[in-house]
């Protein structure tokens, strides 16, 4: 009772209304005058008091009902339990179609009917949160996770439980745990300290332990850097090549794939690694095949140049010196074609095994490809230490080598091209020892040549004449020459022989020894041999067109190039179309581009005797033919080498082998042509001994067509 104003006496109450959700809401209501006239005042108060609580009463209506939406819509199963009775006081849709229980069936139920793993008294002390196996009611089982908060039911304790199904996750982590548990690499997790938390089978295998002794031991036990560092501690974001530690100690090359996982909160690293031996090795055979022999086992060229740039590089550190040896069989393909490359390449490889043996344990000995072999030699004082190397290399093959019924005896051209701290490149150098290589070969073979000023200067003019004669070629620049071929008997020119000359515009003419050899080497050899070719056919058609049968066979020279060409035979058969016969033409093959035993020689000679023209043996006598392997050769002309014809008239010996030269042929049927005859003496001699033609200056030097019309004419 309080006393108001006016001398009103007012008394303030208050009372409580409960919801229909179990919650109270304490309001107060208003006031009541006890003075009289009041009522009015206490009716406002009261109206709007009652207002107030109505606007309450109706959002706690709609919240309900959302909570009641909620509660049955929810696709995961939903109870109220009395926390007192454990007993089921209300349950949404969910939960009758995941367990299979009736609405009223799970209402006459308590908590633990559908709970397999607790008793009450846990139930009640835990809250019922976590995981747990609940019944169907089929009597199986199903594992979940359940959260729980708590809510009055009819004004007593009680819990709203939601139950969410693992079986799905549950068959989810089955699957993975198989795919683990069969997977054929090894996965591990790993800590942030760098302990392993976890391995599958496949761990236990690759690296030799028991799951359990791994478990909680460092990671750095299995693995470490490929620099031979530790792995300790974690691995994040890591995808490299490592080395694995098997449980014997044995390490083997490993492939590691990591990736950070959160779980809750804590980061592990889950490892997947795998043992690529076999990988390894495979790369480790493909490397060696890009960049070794695969028949010597000899680094080839491409290892040998990356080998020659570190050993430059050093070099110019220490300033020590360094050769390049450039080292070619003299005649390896007589072996190889006479013998068969079965024999040609186990001559290599013996010859490989020689030259390995012949250099120290530093030294780089590299097959360049065919039969050329490149040794590389480092920390030289001079020269003279490259020459000493290059010696060693030729005693190597002193001894006789054996391969099967064969003994061959081998010898080699060597070029030496000494490096100086930083003045050379690598090609430069391989290109140098090749030059010399190349000189050392012209000069007798068997023998060793080091690079020097000079041999640079020719190797300059040899890229000269290279491009000169492309050149030369494109202009039209090369005429044929002739030279007589005399019967000695009669007088008469019975052949002429093609001679290329090189006429530049505003140059001398150049001598064929000067470029020839170039053109062999670069392979223009045989351009140049199709333009002589065309320009003699077309001088022994005019000739035959003049003088009939009196015309001259007309003799041109073939290369072992050209004779190796498959577009020989071709062009020949083109060339005798414009021909009045194809014994008209003759072509001279050099002894030494002839190769005895070789099938593809005899073919293509076979098959040019099958066109119709004639074929010479040039400059007998200085090669390997010799008199025995005369017969093999389908010639009809032996031309005896004009070194024995100068020597018959000081040498005894010289007469007598060119004496049996001609009978040989005679007794074959086949002609002969003496070449180099530059005295009566010389010319008289070789009448005696029965020699058919003979060709010198001293009956004729190479003259244009013009000139040899006159000679004809007179004949």
């Amino acid at each position: 009772m309080l006393l108001g104003p006016f001398g009103l006496s007012i008394t303030l109450w208050a009372f409580t209304l409960a919801g229909r959700d179990g919650l109270t809401v304490l309001e107060t209501v208003g006031a009541v005058a006890l003075a009289t006239g009041s009522t009015a005042v206490v009716s406002v108060l009261l109206q709007r008091d009652r207002r107030r609580a109505a606007a309450r009463a109706e959002e706690l209506h709609e919240r309900a009902t959302r909570s009641e939406i909620l509660f049955a819509s929810s696709p995961d199963p939903m109870w109220v339990w009395d926390v007192e009775s454990l007993r089921v006081v209300e349950v949404n849709d969910a939960a009758t179609r995941v367990f299979g229980w009736s609405r009223d069936e799970l209402l006459r139920m308590t908590l633990p009917e559908l709970q397999m793993d607790a008793n009450p008294r846990q139930l009640r002390s835990i809250a019922y949160e976590g995981e747990w196996n609940h019944r169907r009611r089929d009597g199986t089982s199903v594992p979940t996770v359940v959260a729980t908060s708590p809510v009055l039911h009819q004004g007593r304790p009680a819990r709203l439980s939601l139950v969410h199904d693992l079986t799905a996750q549950h068959d989810r982590d089955a699957r993975t745990r198989a795919i683990v548990d069969h997977a054929a690499d090894a996965i591990l997790t790993i800590d942030l300290d760098g302990r392993i938390e976890s391995v599958n089978p496949a761990a236990e295998r690759m690296f030799g332990f028991d799951g359990a002794d791994l478990v909680g031991s460092a990671v750095s036990n299995l693995m470490k850097a490929a620099d031979g560092g530790p792995l300790d501690g974690p691995l994040p974001g890591l995808s490299r090549e490592v080395v694995g530690i098997r449980a014997g100690g044995e390490t083997f090359p490993l492939e590691l794939a990591v990736r950070e996982v959160s779980l809750g909160d804590r980061t592990v690293s889950t490892v997947i690694a795998r043992d690529i031996t076999e990988r390894k090795a495979l790369e480790n055979r493909l490397t060696s095949q890009a960049t070794h022999d695969s028949l010597t086992g000899l680094p080839n060229r491409l290892l040998l140049i990356d080998r020659l740039i570190h050993a430059l590089s050093r070099a110019e550190r220490t300033g020590r010196s360094l050769a390049v040896l450039f080292c070619d069989l003299d005649r390896f393909k007589v072996v190889n074609d006479s013998l068969g490359h079965t024999v040609g390449d186990a001559l290599l490889f013996e010859t490989a095994r020689r030259f390995r043996t012949a250099v120290r344990t530093g030294d780089t000995v590299a097959r360049f490809g065919g039969d050329e072999f490149v040794v590389l030699v480092e920390n030289l004082a001079d020269d003279t230490d490259a020459v000493r190397v290059a010696e060693q290399l030729t005693r190597s093959l002193d001894e006789v080598i054996r391969i099967g019924s064969h003994e061959l005896h081998v010898t080699a051209s060597i070029g030496i091209a000494v490096g100086r701290p930083g003045r050379d490149d690598a090609e430069a150098l391989v290109r140098d020892a090749d030059v010399a290589m190349y000189r050392a070969k012209s000069g007798g073979r068997a023998r060793y040549e080091l690079f020097d000023a000079d041999l640079r200067r020719q190797a300059v003019e040899r890229l000269e004449i290279e491009g000169a004669l492309r050149a030369g070629l494109e202009h039209a620049e090369f005429v044929v020459h002739y030279q007589p071929e005399i019967d000695i008997i009669t007088g008469v020119v019975v052949g002429v022989e093609a001679l290329v000359r090189w006429e530049r515009p505003g140059d001398a003419p150049r001598s064929p020894i000067s470029f020839l050899p170039v053109a062999e080497e670069t392979g223009l050899i045989v351009p140049l041999g199709q333009e002589v070719l065309q320009q003699a056919c077309a001088q022994a058609r005019r000739w035959h067109a003049e003088l009939g049968p009196r015309a001259p066979t007309m003799w041109v020279n073939v290369s072992a190039r050209q004779l190796a060409s498959l577009d020989l035979i071709h062009m020949v058969e083109e060339a005798v179309r414009t021909l009045p016969t194809p014994a008209a033409l003759g072509l001279e093959i050099t002894e030494t581009d002839i190769v005895p035993d070789d099938d593809l020689s005899r073919r293509t000679m076979d098959a040019l005797v099958d066109i119709g023209v004639k074929l010479a043996i040039d400059d007998f006598g200085t090669g390997f033919a010799s008199l025995s392997y005369l017969w093999r050769f389908p010639a009809h002309v032996v031309k005896i080498d004009q070194s024995f014809v100068r020597r018959m008239e000081d040498d005894r010996e010289a007469t007598v082998l060119v004496k049996a030269m001609i009978e040989m042929a005679h007794s074959l049927g086949k002609s002969i042509v003496a070449e180099g005859v530059e005295t009566d003496a010389q010319l008289a001699r070789l009448k005696a001994l029965g020699a058919d033609t003979a060709q010198g200056y001293l009956l004729g030097r190479p003259q244009p067509a013009a000139e040899i019309d006159a000679l004809l004419q007179r004949a």
